[in-house]
């Protein structure tokens, strides 16, 4: 009965995903060829409650050469998908090939548990348990980032079209925040929603690092591996927080895994499809990954058999393909530049890149290993003086996995050297993979029978403990913002608001857009002052304006960012928490009245 239900299911589902597909487009080119211009932004914006939006709309976002633009693109894009279907969706055997990498890791995940006895399956439960009890501490501890909070304002909450086209810079990790926006219409909860996802593929690539090297390097060295990529500082913030990193972590895992199962030319051709899903959802979700992308071409180039090197460009060419399909919406509204050209990290001339480089290479890596704090570079130091010791017992599958772990930690420094910028560190955190891959590999030599039980207990306890001092330590730097929006829109006293501080702009805009309340954020004040606000929040590098009547605001409450102040009104007891207790205590707010 199972051999004749799955072929069935499979059809059935076939047939789904290509009658989604055929209508969508078809849908599509209806609305585009058949509807005017105007019509076609009304129904947009109708879709979305913003018709009062329609002279802005098309004047900057979609003028009526873009829509000639999408028009064309349609007919593009249903002509690419129709090829896609006709390669892997157009017979049964090629559509469960889709499945097979799914079906291979869970089986191959069964046979592996039932090789291990029973100490080291209690081991290895208790392992998964701590650490998913202290992300979730983390993650009810740990308050809002800016990145967090603006993600949720400005693309999670706006849905799917917005989130699909709205690119104001490199802060929208479209596929993370597309699936957070599903997410969100279940769970009405934007802290919740946004770091379900995160921690879903946090505790996911554990899993698969752990299938994955079981085989390999054996269980003390895979539990080592595991403890040290779990409690990285990057790799915990970013499983908790509601950013796309944990997510693009998985999928270069997931990548390089199908990379190796496929390309070496040994295993089934369904690893094919899996390297190109990772590769595109990677892409899309940061186009950083094109760093490791490159990479791993540069590494089939001297490593994989012609036939197989041909195949891999020609992989190559419908990822590249696909992806721009993907990011359209994206050059067509936000403009190509904001991808391909960052603002926020500028080229720097040759020399001045030269001298900043060695202190942004040891910056980059003390905040991927906390090196600082002198734990995970001295162990792989000792590691590595074992395993040049014990270099003749070291196989040859383990050699290769070492090479091609350090080249893929190496090689993205020379394609940082030829764009010749400096960008923020935590687009490297993919480079802790496998850089705890080479250290499991090291201690599948070294880590000595009597020793493996203390090892990964020490390790463990260490790197815990070590990073529980650093969250503590920067947390401060977005608690205070996030307590003080958050009085703010629980006061419900306040909808006209100015405020020139990044942090606490967006926590205000994030408190009032989580509970639905009215806000008008403004970008500047009003000549001569007429403009009233019910809250000025300035940075203390700008005072409030000479030429504003000083009996017009007062100072009621500040710290040392920022000052706020409001039209002067006899004050209220409003509660405030204060970030740096466990308790709140009552600060004096003025009570808004109307002007």
């Amino acid at each position: 009965m199972p051999h004749r239900l799955l072929p069935t299911l499979l059809w059935f589902v076939r047939v789904l995903i290509i009658a989604f597909i055929v209508i969508n487009h078809l849908g599509l080119l209806a609305v585009c060829w058949l509807l005017p211009y105007e019509q076609f932004v009304e129904l947009l914006l109708s879709f979305y409650g913003k018709t009062e939006l329609l002279e802005a709309v098309q004047a900057k976002w979609l003028t009526f050469e873009k829509f000639q633009i999408v028009r064309w693109f349609a007919l593009l894009s249903l002509t690419i998908s129709f090829s896609v279907i006709r390669q892997w969706l157009w017979t049964q055997a090629t559509f469960q090939q889709l499945f097979k990498p799914l079906g291979a890791f869970f089986g191959h995940t069964v046979w592996l548990w039932q090789q291990l006895d029973k100490s080291q399956k209690r081991g290895f439960c208790l392992s998964i348990g701590f650490i998913l009890a202290y992300r979730l501490g983390v993650a009810f501890y740990f308050p809002v980032l800016i990145d967090e909070a603006f993600s949720f304002v400005y693309f999670v909450k706006q849905g799917p079209l917005v989130t699909a086209a709205y690119y104001p810079g490199p802060n929208n990790h479209i596929f993370y925040n597309l699936i957070a926006a599903a997410a969100y219409k279940i769970i009405p909860h934007p802290e919740v929603a946004m770091r379900v996802v995160s921690g879903f593929f946090g505790l996911m690539t554990l899993g698969l690092l752990g299938v994955w090297l079981l085989r390999k390097v054996g269980y003390w060295a895979t539990m080592v591996a595991i403890w040290v990529l779990a409690f990285l500082p990057y790799e915990l913030i970013y499983s908790v927080q509601g950013r796309g990193y944990s997510l693009q972590v998985f999928l270069f895992l997931w990548g390089w895994i199908s990379f190796q199962h496929y390309y070496a030319g040994y295993t089934p051709h369904y690893w094919r499809q899996s390297w190109i899903a990772a590769m595109i959802l990677s892409l899309y979700t940061l186009p950083s990954s094109l760093y490791f992308f490159l990479s791993l071409g540069v590494w089939a180039s001297f490593s994989v058999s012609r036939s197989k090197l041909l195949l891999f460009f020609k992989d190559a060419v419908w990822i590249v393909m696909l992806s721009f399909m993907l990011y359209f919406p994206v050059f067509l509204i936000s403009g190509w530049r904001t991808v391909v050209q960052n603002d926020w990290v500028v080229r720097l001339p040759w020399g001045v890149w030269l001298s900043k480089f060695p202190l942004y290479f040891v910056n980059v890596w003390n905040d991927l290993l906390i090196d600082n704090i002198g734990i995970l570079f001295p162990l792989l130091g000792f590691t590595m003086v074992g395993w040049l010791l014990n270099y003749k017992k070291v196989r040859l599958q383990h050699s290769r996995l070492m090479v091609q772990a350090i080249f893929l930690i190496a090689f993205p420094w020379v394609l940082l050297w030829v764009q010749g910028v400096l960008p923020p560190a935590r687009i490297w955190i993919y480079l802790s993979v496998p850089a705890v891959v080479l250290l499991a590999c090291v201690l599948r030599y070294t880590l000595q029978p009597p020793y493996r039980l203390r090892a990964v207990f020490l390790v463990g306890l260490l790197i815990a403990l070590t990073t529980t001092v650093w969250i503590q330590a920067i947390r401060y730097h977005d608690e205070v913002p996030q307590q003080f929006a958050a009085s703010i829109a629980k006061s419900g006293k306040f909808q006209q608001i100015y405020a020139n501080e990044d942090h606490y702009r967006v926590m205000l805009a994030y408190e009032f857009a989580r509970r639905n309340q009215p806000l008008e954020m403004a970008t500047g004040f009003a000549p001569s002052g007429v403009k009233r606000y019910d809250l000025v929040v300035l940075s203390k590098s700008q005072p409030l304006p000479h030429h504003w009547p000083s009996d017009q605001y007062t100072l009621f409450w500040e710290n040392k960012q920022v000052q706020a102040y409001t039209p002067p009104r006899k004050p209220t007891r409003f509660v405030f928490y204060h970030p740096q207790k466990d308790f709140s205590f009552a600060l004096l707010f003025p009570q808004y009245m109307p002007l």
